[in-house]
Protein backbone atom coordinates (compact mmCIF):
# COMPACT_ATOMS: atom_id res chain seq x y z
CA UNK A 1 0.00 0.00 0.00
CA UNK A 2 1.07 3.37 -1.17
CA UNK A 3 1.22 6.15 1.33
CA UNK A 4 0.85 10.01 0.18
CA UNK A 5 2.85 12.51 1.05
CA UNK A 6 1.08 15.71 0.84
CA UNK A 7 3.87 18.93 -0.08
CA UNK A 8 2.89 22.47 0.26
CA UNK A 9 4.68 24.08 -1.78
CA UNK A 10 5.81 27.76 -0.08
CA UNK A 11 4.14 30.58 -1.53
CA UNK A 12 5.41 33.21 -3.93
CA UNK A 13 7.86 35.29 -1.77
CA UNK A 14 6.27 38.82 -2.47
CA UNK A 15 3.17 36.68 -0.35
CA UNK A 16 5.56 36.47 2.62
CA UNK A 17 7.29 39.46 2.42
CA UNK A 18 3.80 41.01 2.55
CA UNK A 19 2.75 38.63 5.45
CA UNK A 20 6.02 39.37 7.49
CA UNK A 21 5.59 43.43 6.67
CA UNK A 22 2.09 43.11 8.18
CA UNK A 23 2.46 40.74 11.05
CA UNK A 24 1.01 42.04 14.78
CA UNK A 25 4.31 41.92 16.65
CA UNK A 26 4.28 39.31 19.63
CA UNK A 27 6.00 38.70 22.97
CA UNK A 28 9.69 37.53 22.09
CA UNK A 29 9.72 38.41 18.01
CA UNK A 30 12.96 40.04 16.76
CA UNK A 31 12.54 43.20 14.98
CA UNK A 32 15.36 45.20 12.97
CA UNK A 33 15.38 49.09 12.75
CA UNK A 34 15.63 49.85 8.82
CA UNK A 35 15.57 53.21 7.21
CA UNK A 36 12.21 54.00 5.40
CA UNK A 37 13.10 55.36 2.45
CA UNK A 38 15.05 52.05 1.88
CA UNK A 39 12.51 49.99 2.78
CA UNK A 40 10.03 52.07 0.57
CA UNK A 41 12.76 51.95 -2.61
CA UNK A 42 13.24 47.78 -1.63
CA UNK A 43 8.95 47.89 -1.91
CA UNK A 44 8.89 49.50 -5.14
CA UNK A 45 11.27 47.53 -6.60
CA UNK A 46 9.89 44.02 -5.64
CA UNK A 47 6.15 45.22 -6.52
CA UNK A 48 4.46 45.31 -3.14
CA UNK A 49 3.83 49.19 -3.36
CA UNK A 50 3.26 50.55 -7.46
CA UNK A 51 5.55 52.66 -8.49
CA UNK A 52 4.84 55.89 -11.14
CA UNK A 53 8.28 54.90 -12.57
CA UNK A 54 8.60 52.54 -15.54
CA UNK A 55 11.58 50.57 -14.39
CA UNK A 56 12.65 51.21 -10.64
CA UNK A 57 16.04 50.74 -9.85
CA UNK A 58 17.49 48.26 -7.47
CA UNK A 59 18.18 49.55 -4.15
CA UNK A 60 21.03 48.34 -3.49
CA UNK A 61 22.94 47.14 0.66
CA UNK A 62 20.52 48.18 3.20
CA UNK A 63 22.21 51.45 4.45
CA UNK A 64 22.32 51.98 8.23
CA UNK A 65 24.44 55.25 8.67
CA UNK A 66 22.29 57.67 8.31
CA UNK A 67 20.28 56.36 11.31
CA UNK A 68 23.43 56.09 13.87
CA UNK A 69 24.50 59.02 16.03
CA UNK A 70 27.89 59.96 14.26
CA UNK A 71 29.69 60.08 17.74
CA UNK A 72 28.95 56.56 17.96
CA UNK A 73 29.39 55.62 14.33
CA UNK A 74 33.15 54.65 15.44
CA UNK A 75 32.77 52.41 18.27
CA UNK A 76 30.43 49.21 16.65
CA UNK A 77 29.90 47.67 19.97
CA UNK A 78 27.84 50.89 21.05
CA UNK A 79 26.40 52.28 18.75
CA UNK A 80 23.38 54.30 19.23
CA UNK A 81 20.37 55.80 16.41
CA UNK A 82 20.43 59.66 15.71
CA UNK A 83 18.74 61.45 18.53
CA UNK A 84 16.74 63.53 15.68
CA UNK A 85 15.66 59.93 14.06
CA UNK A 86 11.68 60.01 14.09
CA UNK A 87 9.78 56.52 13.58
CA UNK A 88 8.17 56.57 10.15
CA UNK A 89 9.99 59.43 9.10
CA UNK A 90 13.69 58.18 9.55
CA UNK A 91 13.32 54.60 10.43
CA UNK A 92 10.95 51.73 10.64
CA UNK A 93 11.09 47.77 12.15
CA UNK A 94 10.61 44.98 10.30
CA UNK A 95 10.71 41.27 11.17
CA UNK A 96 14.07 39.86 12.24
CA UNK A 97 12.97 36.92 9.44
CA UNK A 98 12.89 39.23 6.79
CA UNK A 99 16.01 41.28 7.31
CA UNK A 100 17.32 37.70 6.84
CA UNK A 101 16.17 37.31 3.76
CA UNK A 102 17.08 40.76 2.52
CA UNK A 103 20.72 40.45 3.66
CA UNK A 104 20.73 37.08 1.52
CA UNK A 105 19.54 38.63 -1.71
Amino acid sequence: MRKLISIVMPSHPLEKYKKLLTKKPQVNDKYVIIDVKWLEHWKRYVGIEKSDEEKVTEPGSIEFSKLVDPATAKNSNEIQLRSDAVEGNDYTFIPYELYKDLVQT
